[in-house]
């Protein structure tokens, strides 16, 4: 088999690589003083007279300050309400009822309920709407205790019986 020889970048001796395409030096010594003059080459101090002159151009130079304008005000505030506008407008279209935050009226109205709700369950007596008077005239109603269809011939106390159902 061949070996290839390789010269180095930095003293130009000829070596055989361990890593064939990626190794450019023969020792890693060679390869560190490479880098240092590389860097040194790049990084030499500027000469005196290129600092001055860069320092004047600067001098020179105006700062360009931008001014509040009465449109570029309008325009800013315009956009802001376009923006919070749409937002308000697509919330309210493509946001479902129920996913909507509960308010304080809506609030009221479920307890409302939930009260007339408990005040009809603590009745004994409810009138059934659906069902006809008997052969009397005598009213139905169903008692909550017995589970039964009772009849009355007189109309009960509200405080006793729900006209609801």
């Amino acid at each position: 088999m061949k070996k290839d020889n390789y010269s180095c970048d930095y003293c130009g001796e000829e070596f055989i690589p361990t890593r064939k395409g990626v190794q450019r030096f023969c020792k890693s010594n060679c390869r560190k003083k490479y880098s240092y003059h590389k860097n040194k080459d790049i990084s030499k101090a500027k000469p005196k007279e290129e600092i001055f002159q860069k320092l004047e151009e600067l001098q020179h130079k105006k700062n360009n300050i931008e001014e509040m304008s009465v449109y570029g005000v309008g325009n800013s505030v315009a956009g802001t309400l376009l923006a919070d506008g749409l937002t308000a407008i697509a919330k309210k279209v493509f946001i479902p009822k129920e996913n909507k935050p509960a308010t304080k009226r809506d609030l009221q109205t479920i307890s409302f309920d939930i009260h007339t709700i408990i005040k009809l369950l603590n009745k004994r007596y409810f009138q059934i709407q659906n069902l006809e008077r008997n052969a009397q005239g005598a009213l139905p109603y169903f008692d909550m205790a017995n589970r039964k269809v009772i009849y009355f011939d007189v109309e009960l106390d509200t405080k006793i019986a729900a006209r609801t159902i």
